[in-house]
């Protein structure tokens, strides 16, 4: 024993051979204390000031770190913070005060210490963020001992303490909300203090009331009546982790182990601090219901050393937290092992993820750890899909079988025996199987889960022993039991039908649990699903089984963090010390709760209601806490923090029960009811209005509070939140502790780039962290980086201006814009603020109890906006979507207490401020789509745009900010700017580099200048910075320019953060896709109103010639698509939850990417997401993998059906058919030679030839009959044209002379046509007919039904006895339904029809056009045809085998998807549609054009609408692929807008289409009166919306500039000769030229309706050279004749056919330059091949005629017709019908043309 030191009078020392120290005892008050008393002055002194004030104790650093500009940062506007905040340091504790003693008369000194107020010990916060409770707290050494008081109670002192004359006043102060910024620091502060009368307790313990981690209560005293307790409107409960995790350096709890546990005989109370000792020690009367109860015997005795014992050294006696040994009559049945049964989805989902993997390795790796005391813990493993897997394992082997039962109606278990094993004893075989049940499954492509008979499989395993199912699973349960469906609907979100999601859809789980619960057996979730999990239904398990969820959504463990925080969280949760078979019971409670295991760090809200009035000075319940009947008290008592975490429970509860809106308002209103009973009643103001808002000083952050509850994703309202995430974040708000549910409703943010030098180091308590900024963006600084967590995530804000340095020394990389934003593992580096950076990260993750690992996110200011709205909105003092900033809700609040007051009832409040109000001046929202950007799991769409917080004081001026330039809402015009190392023109000697400790950047000049862009963007919603061209033109006015068809279609203005990537290829270029506005109406009362039409005009798969930019593939197989709409990702989604999870910008589903879209398989390395063509393309090819087909890839077929009747070989056609065919070989697709073809001969029979490979002269088969046609050799006609390649040419080569004598006339076209079906319908491909002949034979038959007296008329005529009406129109339908009919089934087995049409005569097209038209292939007309004359030869040989050579699609699919709001109603082509949107193309031919009505079903609010075409196609080459073709269009509700978007070379193409269809359904005319009457529809909506002249008269016809070539293209249309009125056009040209109408792309359209004029004799020098971008053509000009000269040479082309017009007085030279004569009198009219010669003049306008073939895309080749002025009438008439300015026939001219259309607009005014 050490020799007692000198004391000073009045003190004794006595030493404690426990602790090995002295204890010293003052004498006079048997005061006792650890500190010897001469290193304390005797009572306490507060130091004086100068003038004899109390000064304040001065802080360690008297200045802050400066930046370079000399600016001084303050925190809080204060000096500088505590060095080790947040420990007790930064709030010193008040010490215990040595009040003046109350004299007890009759007592002795010795004796009145025994009544004198308590010393209550005030440990620091449980949630404190240096968890300094335990460790650092005040527990960190032994408390002095303390001798017992008496045992008896002096009635005069009771007396006293019922007058509370023994108590210590609390601390009571009224605070201004609005007028003091919340200081986070205060949520760091102790509970008010728990002050217990001073005879409460027998001992002087510090430990006698539970510390707050284990139990706190709302109100730290309890009101003597419930009127009282009602009246204050404070509600009362209890927040309980009564099994908290014990960290080091924490006091662990004393255990009881003699079996002797005294309990009150009535209220089976159990003995505490609290009991009074009565009749000599002999009794003890109990603190609850006041019976005297025996003292059992052996409780004052030492069974260890069988002694007497320190009755008053019971742990009992002097600790509030206490653990007994209970001895057998607390036991039902002895304790039964820990049982540990693992239930592993091992299902394809779950295996590709990397789940089971990692899982089964963190079991494996912690066997060790799982709770094994005496070698008694049982495990078991049961993997399940759609079957269910259990594994038997013998003792001491190795060897595992596997056990599937597949019966999920029923589970049973496989084998009695073995399936539950000893941990110990089967070791090595449970080690074996974890090591490779992964790779068991490996191959698995089971989809689905049989989770419901898993529990069942578990439960029955594990039922009579109890114990843990641990499931961990990646899919929504879909078999068996409990299965669920997605019921998940987006349109439900954000409303009230909202809640119903979040309760249990099945009512298996909760009879499931709570059978569960009655076997002691407890079910932990771990849930992976990537897509919809329904954790509201399936957390009833661990909800009535006292278990635990977990969620880990888009789970990949390719990403090591992932892998890495489920291992933490699932090891952690093996090895931890839990409890099995618990009940508990709060007293006061008539409710026991059973509670199968008690995991740690699990919290518990009980709410309290007083019955009777209370007449105890305390209640007890091991949290004793005083009573009072004073209002002040009661406030003064509130724990905001309990008082918080019970909100948090309830609106949860509510949320289930009622609407989310109902559990927002109940947190409001409820603040209401305090804040306005504690303005009514405890301060002056009363009930009437108040410019403040008042609270107690110890609620000061309560508000504050209840705005992050109201902002939280588990309640706020957003139509984004997905309801698994709502129904997971509900599980933690009702289950955390408060350590970890305060930061996870109130971030905890700290500022590190200028943190102290000290924070980041080991002080004395740990880590010390820096002090933590409010929750405000305003905090932010472009140069800084910054620290935001809550418990589950943490962010490292950087900002966009860090200096290099920072960037360096934290990240190891040498500039901020090499950083990558994302989840991540922050590297240590060899430098101090690494070092620094590093240890704060983990002192959070350490401080905060529980198994949860906080993901850490890198978040840079200027990139991913989604990852950084989530980040911003932790950040709860800012504006949040509709929720308001702190300051509006205070100000919100303010006004309903006000109302309150008034009216005496509460008012329901939405916490919604129009922006019209916002104190920021800005009055309208910004409607562009970064606002609506989502972040993780519908963090705001909205970004913050206002600096909110003035707290009665001036703030700067808040900056308009542009989402497009991605900044933050946080900047404010007076922004630092960062120093460069060297500028142009200044010394760099003279240039100051950034601080590279501080990081801090100096401010340069003055305020900055607003970005340009911002202030247009702010403008935009004022049409202030609208950025159409939009101008109006008087069409009567001014001749129109045909070079403005050249022109590209209006901008298309999307808002500038429509898109994740800003390349310029994100839309589709007009040749793939455009639309008749580039500017969407939101409404369809809009669009109706503007009487333009909306459609869409494709050309999805259009050639790509040399220049083009190639269509780029995606070859790794990874196809992210929604799992809602089906749609692919594309450059408009948004990516969420750190780019885990992307937002369809469709229909706004969250979907997972893909586990390995960021992966590059090829080098097998992480790939560059920001690269993928899909995100960066918006035409973009994906190779797809084997679920996208139905059957493996089908080779190229061909089968030529060959026309060899009399015609077809006097003609030619055979010959240069065959001929062609075999020249054409080497280009016909045959990849991998796997291309099949065959050839069919037919006139009046059919002529099939076997092609067995080497055969010199295959033979020919006749099949004569044509009625049921039949192969006559399978086998040989259809052959791999690789393999009988030479037969094949033999063929061909003498095809022709085969049927040179033929006689026959007339063709069997339908039985050619059903025998190339029969051989090819298993595997599909290509019938090529080529005809000469009128189908007179078989079926298919027709007759020749053209009437010329009935062209260009309406009249009836009757044919022979039949009363069938026809006109004119009726010949444009089809004759027989053979060919439709056939056409469907060829469609339905992936045949496609092309069609090359010869007959001299009627041929009928409107009937055989049905082939090509239902099959997706092509008509080809060549009228007249003789290969005597070389041009017809040339043509068609060029298209033909243009045709053969095209990479042309099999087996296609399109589909067209588009925004919600927004339907495609009328699909126009050549297709075949197999269900209401889908479309089946059996082939799909190159430059093909389709066109899609578009209508408007509902009101759209995306800001921009995106079209998506998707083709699944079959390659020529043999693989399948999707081609994705996106063209996203802003939307608008201006008429302007819609006007000066529209396109009008889509619009005619519509028009085109819809004329055709009206001509097949009605008259002729009719469908001329349709284009002229939508036409004047238009121009007088215009009129009289958008001039000045509405309503009445003008003498103008106004259109915008972008449509005044419109009216001339409408005029080309009724000038065609598929439509225009004349009784000289042949019913088959009509045909073919609507069959062009119909497939032309755009390109060849608008010159087929709109023919482009030349004139050569006069063109510029420099047309017909080659120019930088190939030949240069002339200028256009107007087709009308008044530009023909006479001496001049004209070429006028229709994308059809080129005419060279020949003045009549053309020059001699002129003539011989280009056709190599010496006078026109010698040129010959009609179809020619123009010669090359010799000289420039010749060269350029072959050159001209070249560029113009070249550059109509497409097969076809123009004919070139010489057409001389004064030369043959037909020919000149044809080439001048082509000026479609002039008056034809009956319809006007331009000119004349306008005026009709202006009187009709004037009379329709």
């Amino acid at each position: 024993m050490d020799t007692p030191p000198n004391l000073p009078p009045g003190w004794a020392s006595q030493w404690d051979s426990v602790q090995q120290r002295h204890v010293f005892i003052e004498t006079a008050t048997g005061r006792a204390q650890w500190e010897h008393p001469a290193d304390y002055p005797a009572g306490p002194i507060s130091p004086m000031d100068s003038h004899g004030q109390p000064t304040q104790p001065q802080l360690a650093h008297s200045k802050r770190r400066q930046y370079a500009t000399g600016q001084t940062q303050a925190y809080y506007g204060a000096a500088d913070p505590v060095a080790l905040y947040p420990d007790s340091s930064a709030y010193p504790a008040a010490q215990p005060q040595s009040s003046g003693q109350l004299f007890t008369p009759g007592l002795t000194a010795p004796e009145q210490a025994g009544y004198q107020t308590q010393p209550q010990h005030q440990p620091a916060p449980y949630y404190g963020s240096a968890d300094p409770v335990y460790p650092n707290g005040q527990y960190s050494q032994a408390a002095p001992p303390v001798a017992p008081g008496p045992p008896g109670m002096n009635q005069v002192v009771n007396q006293f303490n019922q007058m509370n004359l023994g108590q210590k006043p609390f601390s009571y102060q009224t605070v201004n909300l609005l007028a003091a910024a919340p200081d986070p620091r205060d949520l760091f502060r102790s509970p008010p203090e728990i002050r217990l009368p001073s005879n409460a307790s027998f001992s002087n313990s510090p430990t006698i009331n539970a510390d707050p981690s284990y139990q706190r209560s709302t109100l730290n005293v309890v009101p003597t009546t419930s009127s009282l307790l009602n009246k204050s409107k404070i509600p009362f409960a209890l927040i309980l982790t009564p099994y908290r995790s014990l960290k080091e350096g924490d006091d662990p709890v004393p255990v009881v182990t003699d079996t002797v546990i005294a309990r009150c005989r009535r209220c089976r109370t159990y003995i505490n601090p609290y009991v009074q000792f009565i009749d000599g020690g002999s009794r003890w009367k109990c603190c609850m219901c006041s019976m005297a109860n025996e003292v059992p015997q052996l409780f004052d005795w030492d069974q260890t050393r069988n002694v007497p014992g320190d009755r008053w050294s019971r742990a009992e006696l002097n600790h509030s937290v206490v653990e007994f040994v209970a001895p057998t009559e607390y036991m039902v049945r002895p304790p039964q092992p820990p049982v540990y049964a693992f239930l592993i989805d091992v299902s394809h989902a779950a295996i590709q993820s990397g789940m089971v993997a990692t899982a089964t390795r963190t079991i494996l790796e912690s066997l060790d750890r799982i709770p094994n005391e005496k070698n008694r813990t049982k495990i078991a493993i049961i993997g399940f899909d759609v079957s269910l897997y259990f594994f038997s394992i013998t003792p001491g082997s190795t060897e595992t079988s596997m056990l599937v039962v597949s019966d999920l109606d029923d589970v049973f278990l496989p084998k009695p025996s073995d399936l539950l094993l000893n941990l110990t004893e089967c070791r090595e075989g449970i080690e074996a199987l974890l090591g490779r049940l992964s790779d068991m499954f490996q191959d698995s492509t089971t989809v689905g889960s049989a989770l419901g008979p898993a529990l069942q499989g578990g439960f029955k395993l594990i039922q009579s022993i109890g114990g843990k199912l641990l499931v961990i699973s990646s899919s929504l349960p879909t078999l068996g039991e409990g299965a669920l469906k997605n019921r998940e609907d987006p349109k439900i979100l954000g409303t009230p039908k909202e809640s119903s999601l979040l309760q249990p859809a099945s009512p298996f789980y909760k009879t499931f649990a709570i059978e569960c619960s009655r076997a002691q057996v407890s079910v932990d979730m771990f849930l992976f699903s990537a897509t919809y999990t329904d954790v509201a239904s399936l957390s009833c398990l661990p909800h009535y089984t006292s278990g635990q969820t977990y969620f880990y959504p888009a789970f990949n463990a390719t990403r090591s963090e992932d892998a890495l925080k489920f291992a933490h969280e699932f090891g952690t949760v093996l090895s931890s010390p839990i409890c099995f078979e618990a009940v508990m019971r709060v007293r006061a409670s008539k409710d026991l709760l059973a509670m199968p295991s008690v995991p740690i760090d699990q919290s518990y809200a009980i709410e309290v209601q007083i019955d009777d009035t209370i007449t105890s000075s305390f209640v007890s319940r091991n949290l004793a806490l005083p009573t009072t009947s004073n209002m002040t008290e009661i406030y003064s008592s509130v724990d905001e923090i309990a008082l918080a975490t019970l909100f948090a429970n309830k609106a949860v509860e509510r949320s289930i029960s009622h609407r989310l809106e109902d559990a927002r308002d109940a947190i409001t209103n409820k603040l209401i009811e305090i804040l306005t009973t504690y303005k009514g009643s405890m301060t002056a103001a009363g009930s009437g209005a108040s410019a403040q808002l008042a609270v107690s000083e110890n609620m000061k952050m309560f508000p504050l509070l209840c705005l992050g509850l109201l902002k939280h994703v588990a309640i706020r309202q957003s139509v984004q939140i997905p309801s698994d995430l709502r129904a997971y974040a509900g599980t933690l708000l009702t289950t955390l502790p408060s350590q970890l549910l305060i930061p996870y409703i109130h971030p905890t943010f700290y500022s590190l780039h200028n943190m102290p030098p000290e924070a980041g180091t080991i002080g004395d308590f740990g880590v010390i962290l820096p002090a933590p900024l409010p929750l405000s963006s305003e905090r932010l600084e472009r140069h800084g980086l910054y620290l935001i967590e809550d418990g589950q995530n943490m962010f490292l804000w950087v900002g966009r201006d860090a200096v290099p340095q920072l960037v360096q020394d934290v990240f190891n990389l040498s500039s901020y814009d090499q950083l990558r934003g994302g989840k991540t593992t922050l590297p240590m580096l060899e430098n101090p603020f690494s070092q620094r950076v590093n240890a704060i990260i983990a002192k959070i993750r350490e401080m905060r109890r529980g198994p949860y690992w906080s993901h850490l996110y890198i978040v840079k200011e200027d990139t991913d906006p989604a990852l950084r709205l989530w980040a911003l909105s932790a950040l709860i003092m800012d504006r949040s979507e509709q929720l308001p900033s702190y300051q509006q809700f205070l100000g919100q609040i303010k006004d309903k207490c006000q109302n309150y007051c008034l009216y005496g009832d509460c008012i329901n409040i939405a916490l919604h401020i129009p922006m019209d109000s916002h104190p920021g001046g800005h009055s309208k929202r910004r409607q562009y789509a970064a606002e609506q950007s989502q972040a993780y799991y519908g963090a705001p769409e909205v970004v913050p745009q206002f600096n909110d917080l003035s707290y009665g004081q001036p703030q700067p001026q808040s900056q308009f900010i542009d989402p497009s330039l991605q900044q933050p809402a946080f900047e404010s015009q007076h922004q630092p700017q960062q120093v460069p190392y060297y500028q142009p023109g200044v010394d760099p000697s003279h240039v100051q580099p950034p601080n590279p400790t501080f990081y801090a950047q100096p401010t340069v000049g003055g305020p900055q200048m607003p970005n340009p862009n911002q202030l247009a963007s702010g403008f935009s919603q004022m049409s202030l910075g609208q950025k159409f061209n939009f101008q109006t033109v008087n069409l009567l006015a001014q001749l129109p320019d045909p070079r403005d068809l050249f022109r590209p279609p209006p901008d298309i203005q999307l808002p500038p953060n429509s898109s994740v990537i800003q390349s310029p290829y994100i839309n589709a270029d007009p040749s793939y896709k455009r639309s008749t506005m580039n500017a969407i109406p939101t409404t369809s009362s809009l669009l109706n109103k503007s009487k333009i039409p909306l459609g869409l005009v494709m050309a999805p798969y259009r050639t790509v010639k040399e220049g083009d930019d190639p269509v780029p593939v995606v070859t790794d197989h990874v196809i992210a698509r929604c799992r809602r709409c089906r749609s692919y990702i594309n450059p408009y989604v948004q990516f969420v939850e750190d780019g885990n999870r992307w937002k369809c910008c469709m229909c706004g589903v969250v979907n997972d990417v893909p586990q390995l879209f960021d992966w590059d398989q090829e080098n097998n390395t992480r790939a560059d997401r920001w690269s993928r063509a899909e995100l960066n393309h918006a035409v973009v090819e994906f190779t797809a993998p084997q679920e996208y087909m139905a059957r493996p890839p089908q080779p190229p077929v061909y089968v030529f059906l060959i026309d060899v009747s009399h015609d077809a070989i006097q003609s030619g056609m055979t010959s240069i058919a065959a001929q062609t065919i075999l020249e054409s070989l080497d280009r016909i697709p045959n990849e991998n030679s796997r291309t099949k073809v065959a050839v069919i001969g037919f006139d009046d029979s059919l002529y099939f030839f076997s092609l067995s490979p080497g055969l010199v002269d295959p033979p020919m088969m006749v099949v004569s009959d044509l009625e049921d046609v039949f192969l006559p050799a399978p086998n040989d006609i259809l052959v791999n044209l690789t393999e009988a390649r030479e037969s094949f040419e033999n063929l061909l080569r003498r095809f022709s002379k085969l049927f040179s004598d033929s006689a026959r006339l007339g063709g069997a076209v339908g039985p050619a046509l059903e025998a190339g079906f029969k051989l090819i319908q298993s595997l599909g491909g290509k019938l090529i007919l080529l005809s000469s002949s009128f189908p007179t034979f078989g079926a298919g038959a027709l007759k020749n039904r053209e009437d010329s007296k009935i062209l260009g008329t309406t009249k009836v005529k009757r044919l022979k006895n039949l009363s069938l009406s026809y006109q004119e129109s009726s010949l444009l339908q089809p004759a027989s339904p053979f060919y439709k009919t056939f056409a469907i089934s060829c469609a339905r087995a992936h045949v496609s029809v092309d069609m090359f049409l010869f007959s001299s005569a009627y041929t009928d097209i409107a009937s055989l056009s049905c082939l090509p038209r239902y099959t997706a292939g092509q008509t080809y007309f060549y009228p007249a045809f003789n290969t005597v004359r070389s041009e017809d030869a040339r043509k068609f040989a060029h298209e033909f085998s243009t045709i053969l050579a095209s990479p042309i699609a099999f087996e296609t699919i399109m589909r067209i998807r588009a925004t919600k709001g927004v339907r495609l109603s009328m699909f126009h082509g050549n297709f075949f549609i197999s269900s209401s949107d889908l479309l089946t193309l059996p082939t799909l031919p190159v430059d093909h054009s389709y066109v899609i009505e578009v209508q408007i079903e509902e009101t759209i609010t995306s800001p921009f609408v995106l079209f998506q075409t998707a083709l699944v196609i079959t390659t020529c080459f043999g693989e399948r692929r999707i081609r994705v073709v996106n063209l996203a269009l802003p939307t608008t509700s201006n008429m302007s807008d819609m006007y000066a978007s529209v396109d009008e070379i889509a619009l005619a193409s519509y028009f085109a289409t819809k004329s055709v269809e009206k001509t097949l359904s009605h008259k002729l005319e009719d469908a001329r009166e349709t284009i002229t009457n939508r036409l004047v529809e238009i121009l007088s909506t215009y009129k009289n919306t958008m001039t000045s002249s509405a309503g009445g008269a003008s003498s103008q016809l106004a259109i915008c500039d972008n449509m005044k070539m419109f009216p001339l293209l409408c005029l080309g249309l009724l000038k065609h000769v598929a439509i225009r009125q004349s009784g000289q056009i042949p019913s088959d040209l009509r045909a073919y030229g609507q069959a062009l109408l119909t497939t032309l792309p755009p390109q060849q359209l608008i010159p087929y309706i709109h023919p482009n004029l030349y004139s050569l004799h006069n063109m510029p020098p420099e047309a017909g050279t080659v120019g930088d971008y190939g030949v240069i053509l002339p200028a256009p000009l107007p087709p009308t004749s008044e530009k023909l000269e006479s001496y001049g040479l004209f070429l006028i082309e229709d994308s059809q056919n080129i005419f060279l017009w020949v003045g009549r007085e053309a020059v001699p030279q002129l003539i011989q330059d280009v056709f190599n004569l010496p006078s026109s009198a010698q040129l010959h009219s009609g179809k020619a091949t123009l010669p090359v010669l010799d000289n420039p003049f010749s060269i350029r306008v072959n050159a001209i005629i070249g560029k113009i073939r070249e550059m109509r895309r497409g097969p076809y080749w123009q004919h070139v017709y010489i057409v001389k002025e004064d030369g043959e009438p037909a020919l000149r008439l044809w080439a001048l019908s082509s000026l479609i300015m002039d008056r034809i026939e009956q319809l006007p001219n331009y000119q004349q043309y306008l005026s009709q259309l202006r009187e009709k607009v004037n009379g329709s005014s």
